[in-house]
């Protein structure tokens, strides 16, 4: 989803200040949502409990996390043209 919208936006060749802000909360609330996940992982594995699933989302939140820099590398390199 966020590839199709880089595509898009990048096709129409507009970002704004608001677009960076935007990004910025996504990064933020992304941080937090993997803070509790790291936490999360840890737990299970202090408990002995099966992590798998759990160390599974906490990579995809990262992947997520790295998508969301790219695209405010972009925003940024953008608005500086």
């Amino acid at each position: 989803m966020l590839k199709l919208l880089l595509l898009e936006e990048k096709m129409l060749g507009y970002f704004s200040r608001e677009h960076l802000a935007a990004v910025d909360g996504h990064i933020a609330r992304s941080e937090e949502f993997i803070a509790k996940q790291r936490n999360q992982v840890a737990h299970l594995v202090s408990n002995g409990d099966d992590a798998r699933p759990a160390e599974a989302l906490l990579s995809t939140l990262l992947e997520t996390q790295a998508l969301f820099h790219d695209y405010r590398t972009r925003i940024e390199q953008s608005l500086l043209t």
